[in-house]
């Protein structure tokens, strides 16, 4: 039987949606690249499937379309090697990029079989889930991450939002090809799709066809996303965490409450957050970085159809990991009255040569970024369009910005380390 998005299906009848993917072009003669968002992630899943959509972002390379396991790798190690996907909280993203125009097509037809067309082995399905248990278990993924779920978790503790994008080892171990089968047909549907080309508008109008896909009208967002999720934790919640972690360094996790992609508050918090952490001459860095209390500090912006978060990750020696948990209580509850105009200017400049910087020496990065944006706001941001948006930004934007999400009240901390270490930072985040 032959199911929608099977390759020989395409090829002899065309891809049959009931709404169309949509699609945009960026021009560019120096560097070719397809990126496709798909409406799908943790927040999409049931809670006894939590991490199927991580396992499917694993489980396409294991075979798609006419080609297996060894075919897959084969033209990615053809095409250079940057063909790949990641897993988020509402979106998988599936991308590839071509070093040579006549590699192009080819690299479509990769990325095109990965979204439209995977095989879900039974047995191939089932190996891959033990890996994706090792990953998430730590053989892959950096040691912050278990404090960053943690936080995620107190900030959202009744919604698909809190849960480990990951997946959880309990729930992986049980799932198994008519899973990844099941959720794949729900979610890569033609309205939970956007796809990306930069490159020729020959290019485009090949993946516009492969995709069989219509022009971007408006955010692809509004058609995938869930009913609004709790957005700030109630006074009564748990906002502390701890996890026992051996070893001589506690990792911290801080989250507030954020915004939307479509909030105006975004870019001014984007600004702000180069002062607060994000920055090398950041107030975090200065504090914390810059006084020998931690190797890895930085504060950071993240979004989603309807909410967003702010946070803090750090580290911190076992003996000083308590004043650590003051300095960010107290920056955080400070920056809104202490942030100046050179600050603001100097994280403008910061962020502005970021961004220029990405799209000449990271295409890739910045055609991903391209892509979410236009996924969310139905858009495609050039360079100019975004520094142009972040030079109207004033310093009464930011200031009213931070009043209104930098809260200590709604503040929560995830801590991971030795038992006695954890127990201080306690103390010292307060009730």
């Amino acid at each position: 039987m032959l199911y929608r998005g099977d390759t020989r299906y395409v090829e002899t009848t065309g891809l049959s949606w009931p709404v169309r993917p949509a699609i945009a072009h960026v021009s560019s003669r120096d560097f070719s690249a397809v990126v496709v968002c798909v409406g799908a992630g943790s927040r999409n899943e049931a809670a006894n499937c939590n991490g199927v959509a991580h396992l499917i972002e694993h489980a396409v390379f294991l075979g798609a379309g006419e080609r297996d396991y060894r075919s897959i790798r084969a033209t990615i190690d053809r095409l250079g090697g940057d063909v790949s996907a990641e897993t988020g909280e509402e979106m998988i993203l599936y991308w590839g990029s071509a070093n040579e125009e006549r590699d192009f097509p080819e690299c479509l037809d990769l990325v095109a079989d990965l979204v439209l067309a995977p095989s879900f082995d039974p047995d191939s399905v089932k190996r891959e889930a033990g890996t994706v248990i090792q990953e998430i278990s730590g053989a892959g993924d950096d040691i912050f991450q278990v404090v960053v779920e943690g936080a995620k978790g107190l900030l959202w503790p009744d919604s698909s939002l809190g849960r480990p994008v990951g997946g959880k080892a309990a729930i992986i171990k049980k799932l198994d090809a008519a899973a990844c089968r099941e959720y794949w047909a729900a979610t890569h549907q033609g309205e939970r799709m956007f796809v990306l080309v930069v490159g020729t508008a020959a290019e485009s109008r090949l993946a516009r066809k492969r995709f069989a896909a219509e022009f971007l009208r408006g955010p692809v967002a509004e058609l995938a996303s869930p009913a609004g999720s709790q957005a700030a934790p109630s006074p009564s919640q748990q906002r502390f965490r701890g996890i026992l972690m051996a070893g001589a360094f506690v990792r911290l996790c801080f989250a507030l409450p954020g915004v939307a992609w479509s909030d105006p508050r975004l870019l001014a918090l984007d600004l702000a957050n180069g002062v607060l952490g994000r920055d090398e001459t950041s107030h975090l860095w200065e504090r914390i970085r810059g006084q020998g209390l931690s190797y890895s500090t930085e504060s950071f912006v993240d979004c989603f159809s309807d909410t967003g978060w702010l946070g803090v990750l750090t580290d911190a020696p076992v003996d000083a990991a308590d004043e650590v948990v003051r300095i960010v209580r107290d920056e955080i509850a400070s920056l809104a009255q202490k942030i100046t105009s050179d600050e603001l200017e100097q994280a403008r400049a910061s962020h502005i040569a970021r961004i220029r910087n990405d799209e000449q020496a990271a295409p890739m990065e910045w055609a991903k970024y391209q892509a979410m944006h236009a996924y969310f706001l139905g858009r495609v941001p050039s360079v100019d369009s975004l520094v142009r948006e972040l030079e109207r930004v004033t310093l009464d934007d930011v200031r009213s910005a931070l009043a209104g999400v930098l809260a200590p009240e709604r503040l929560v901390l995830c801590a991971g380390g030795p038992r006695a270490s954890v127990q201080k930072c306690a103390a010292a985040f307060g009730p």
